[in-house]
């Protein structure tokens, strides 16, 4: 899903150049033909035997159009400021890649993106027990991205403040929060499970699953629902297969496909019509 999604974002992020250099010569000028320039991937496992020792590390490392990969497990981090135009990926998807913060007084340990001026993107990561700064913080970034993510026991998840950029919400999991997003700014919101309350959405916001619709502008109402998700268990969010989140499922059409990071693991436990005399041959005795 993730690859379906970003897939423009990757291409352009991937095609950078060079920029073109020219020499004044006796003769004229010659100016360098642009050609691509690699970017590098940084993986970090959380036991600091990877490319860099933490997610901290990488960002410092890391140039535009580089790709922090985080491996499975759980990674605990400090206030890591995510670097312009970096790609930040959970390697195995959200299930397997945790996010938790360093226990702290002085310090609001996130993942913050502030004055950045490219696209920027995180997805495929589990965050959890964040505090009201928000796991995720943007403050005034141009373009960031949040994509399949799972978001649980954060006081909130996403924290936008910003008047000159915008973010891009979708297929993500709130639950489980004191609030899932607390915005103001330009956002697009869709595919979302947003099962704790949300403030200050604005902008395009479709195919959502809400807690509370009327977090939803009016206007965009009619494109979203507040339904039972339908999760599996108590701390499984995959959705069941009569989900309304699932695929071909939601109220709103088939347009909406699947809502939520996670994908469709359980099916409702079926139930069968019983008559008085069959729930008393349960407790005969065998001959």
């Amino acid at each position: 899903m993730i690859d379906a999604i970003v897939s423009p974002f990757v291409e352009f992020s991937f095609m950078r150049r060079a920029l073109v250099g020219c020499l004044a010569l006796s003769l004229g000028a010659y100016c360098a033909i642009p050609g691509p320039i690699e970017a590098r991937t940084w993986r970090v496992t959380p036991d600091g035997t990877g490319d860099a020792p933490s997610i901290e590390a990488a960002m410092d490392s890391a140039a535009a159009f580089d790709t922090v990969l985080v491996a499975p497990g759980e990674h605990v981090i400090g206030q890591v400021f995510v670097t312009d135009g970096v790609l930040l990926i959970g390697e195995e998807g959200p299930l397997q890649t945790r996010l938790v913060p360093k226990p702290s007084t002085t310090n609001a340990n996130r993942l913050a993106c502030s004055l950045l001026s490219r696209p920027t993107q995180i997805s495929g990561l589990w965050l959890e027990g964040f505090d009201d700064g928000g796991a995720i913080a943007d403050y005034h970034c141009v373009d960031i991205r949040v994509l399949e993510c799972v978001f649980t026991n954060n006081y909130t998840g996403i924290l936008f403040d910003s008047d000159v950029g915008r973010i891009t919400i979708i297929n993500n999991t709130f639950v489980a929060n004191m609030r899932a997003i607390d915005a103001s700014g330009a956002t697009t919101c869709r595919h979302n499970i947003i099962w704790d309350p949300a403030y200050g959405l604005e902008g395009t916001i479709v195919c959502n699953d809400v807690l509370r619709l009327e977090d939803v502008p009016l206007l965009w109402r009619p494109g979203n629902f507040s339904l039972d998700p339908q999760f599996c268990g108590a701390d499984d969010y995959h959705v069941a297969a009569s989900s309304p989140c699932a695929p071909g499922n939601s109220p709103r059409g088939d347009n909406c496909d699947l809502i939520g990071a996670l994908p469709v693991g359980c099916n409702p436990t079926a139930t069968k019509e019983s008559t008085w005399g069959g729930v008393k041959a349960l407790y005969r005795k065998q001959p």
